[in-house]
């Protein structure tokens, strides 16, 4: 009988990381694995379905993102800190209840060199579900780190789960045993989608207007202005357009400050935790999701198979993963990243009205990316 420990040091964040963990675990168990799970803190996002425990590893670990506030958090060294310290209780407990049960570790992202040294000297199996890209850091720090990661991956104790090819292949290349496996999504999910225009009445959304989404955390390396300023340019063209931005600020690419920045108003925006029923509504009321990623990102997202799940086309800056993603399976179009203009040219194409409805392509992505069909790739690294 296969067994696991599914664990997750940002589970309690407002990401993709307690869903994936949920989901990995639930159909685990469709397929007969004995999982026991964790996560860092206590949420109130967090619940016990599908026979998860959810155990809190430090329930009051909100205190100190409270202490610190929101605006302390933004820096990377206090984030470094605590994302270190959230992976060592994790692996911490992990490990004290792996080895009454003999499970395989299962952790869905994680510090790495925290990890590299939970399987250097604990002897336990582990898994590591990443979504990060190597940066080789040419500097001492970088070479301890390179050093950490071979003699981890040299005790054939440690494998990697990448979503990309490119994420793969920048592990690879320090010795890591790896895998490729995509973010997934459940095709059942995107049964009976919400209406659009009673979406846009419960949100408050105008039903005239071409609304285009920007959802997921707000990270740091996602060009809001260039969105802005070809909304603006619409404007300038006649043309009815409205954004919204749904999710939690994690960096300084504040979305309502950007706003401000460039004297734009029509905008929506929702900060903080998501929940699934937000997200249907959204993802309904909108004509199609933007991802303003730079040149040549090559991870892989999760909101672009979640536009996918729910039948939207999406707009991607070009020259990396995002558009030969939506090139292979023709679900949107791309634009030249941080140029406006070009933007603004896209969101006018009428083939996003047109041409992306009810067609076959959604469903050839949601049959390949389901969770039914990715698991048995999840549960071969169990054996």
């Amino acid at each position: 009988m296969k067994k696991a420990i599914v664990v997750s040091p940002y589970a309690h964040l407002a990401g993709h990381h307690w869903s994936v963990m949920e989901k990995l675990v639930r159909y685990m168990q469709s397929k007969g694995v004995v999982v026991d799970g964790g996560v860092t803190c206590f949420s109130q996002h967090i619940k016990n379905e599908s026979g998860i425990h959810a155990r809190a590893i430090l329930p009051k670990w909100q205190c100190i993102y409270q202490l610190l506030g929101e605006r302390l958090l933004h820096y990377k060294k206090i984030q470094s800190i605590l994302q270190n310290l959230e992976t060592f209780m994790i692996l911490i407990w992990a490990n004290k209840h792996t080895r009454k049960n003999q499970s395989v570790i299962y952790c869905v992202d994680a510090r790495h060199v925290i990890l590299a040294l939970f399987v250097i000297f604990t002897r336990q199996r582990y898994v590591h579900y990443l979504w990060g890209m190597y940066e080789n850091k040419h500097n001492v720090a970088g070479r301890i780190k390179i050093l950490l990661y071979k003699w981890a991956f040299d005790t054939g104790r440690l494998d990697f789960i990448a979503e990309t090819n490119d994420v793969e292949i920048s592990w690879r290349d320090v010795g890591a045993r790896t895998a490729v496996i995509p973010y997934a999504i459940e095709k059942e999910f995107s049964d009976n989608l919400p209406d659009r225009h009673d979406s846009r009445k419960q949100l408050g959304l105008d039903l005239n207007k071409r609304i285009f989404l920007l959802f997921g955390t707000h990270r740091q390396d996602k060009d809001y202005r260039t969105v802005i300023r070809a909304a603006k340019v619409l404007l300038q063209r006649d043309f009815a357009v409205h954004l919204v931005f749904a999710g939690a600020v994690i960096s300084e690419n504040d979305p309502v400050k950007l706003l401000q920045e460039e004297d734009f108003s029509e905008a929506t925006v929702i900060t903080g935790y998501v929940d699934e029923q937000k997200t249907r509504l959204l993802f309904a009321a909108s004509d199609a999701v933007i991802l303003p990623y730079p040149k040549d990102y090559k991870k892989g997202s999760g909101v672009l198979l979640e536009a996918v799940c729910h039948e939207r086309p999406v707009i991607v800056s070009s020259g990396g993963y995002l558009e030969s993603f939506v090139t292979t399976y023709s679900t949107g179009l791309s634009y030249k990243p941080a140029d406006s203009d070009d933007l603004a040219n896209v969101l006018m194409d009428q083939r996003l009205m047109n041409c992306f409805w009810g067609t076959e392509r959604f469903k050839r992505v949601k049959d390949e990316y389901s969770w039914s069909t990715l698991i048995e790739r999840h549960l071969s690294f169990l054996d």
